[in-house]
């Protein structure tokens, strides 16, 4: 496969990622020093307003992802358990499919048993929806007034995109693209991937500190909607194109 792409990005008259983690990770590989290439974001279009407008009575957590190991799966349970010690009525919606934590020697562990191995109080906290439809997906968004992402590494993931739109108080892991889109206290506050511990704390941060929580979804929004809008990345995209086209 990394030859077939490798030979793709040779023969192509220009190059379009959608962070600059992945364009340097191509760089590293290929050389590309008489090939056009750029950064543009995926676009995504918010929702209007009114469509947010459901009521967030409980700060709870949102994780929509994969229980896996890249997404962090394990990580989300290791903090929450760190969290829920201290912060009594918080719980934790987790929705995704679950694909098990696999180990060195071949064999997977599957929520329910890393779930087995919490206290039942806390426990009793998690839910664990699975597999959800998009539809439910907006409606946990618009529910949730945190969202936390704990990936151990992402290009440019639409979960974000999708929290961000919905106004969401963001934690996430510093890693690829997230890590160039987010802002550390302004858009989001970043952890590093696998620490439960600074995860724990992040979360805590904001369910103690709505004033926080509500800054930091406002400014996640208004920074989708700057740099995000479909319209706006398509006259990157058309301007990229056409400059090649000159060029030819």
């Amino acid at each position: 496969r990394e030859t077939r792409e490798r030979k793709g990005y040779l023969a192509a008259p220009g190059i379009i990622a959608p962070s600059h983690n992945v364009l340097a990770a191509v760089e590293g590989a290929t050389d590309l020093t008489a090939t056009p290439r750029t950064v543009l974001p995926n676009s995504y279009a918010a929702p209007r307003p009114e469509v947010l407008s459901a009521a967030r009575p409980e700060p709870d957590i949102l994780f929509i992802g994969r229980f896996d190991y890249l997404k962090g799966g394990d990580t989300v349970l290791q903090a929450f358990a760190r969290l829920a010690e201290t912060h009594p009525d918080v719980r934790l919606s987790f929705a995704g499919p679950d694909k098990g934590l696999r180990e060195t020697d071949g064999r997977s562990t599957d929520i329910s048993a890393m779930l087995a191995t919490l206290p039942e109080d806390i426990r009793a906290r998690v839910i664990y929806l699975g597999p959800i439809d998009r539809a439910e997906v907006a409606r946990l968004r618009a529910t949730h007034a945190i969202c936390l992402i704990a990936s151990r590494y992402e290009n440019l993931n639409y979960s974000l995109l999708e929290a961000m739109a919905a106004g969401q108080a963001i934690v996430c892991t510093r890693v690829g693209g997230p890590s160039e889109v987010l802002e550390d206290g302004k858009t989001a506050l970043l952890v590093p991937p696998g620490d439960p511990e600074a995860m724990a704390a992040a979360l805590s941060q904001v369910l103690e500190d709505t004033a926080l929580t509500r800054r930091l979804g406002e400014a996640a929004r208004q920074t989708l909607e700057a740099d995000f809008d479909p319209t706006h990345v398509a006259r990157q995209t058309a301007n990229f194109i056409g400059g090649i086209l000159d060029k030819g």
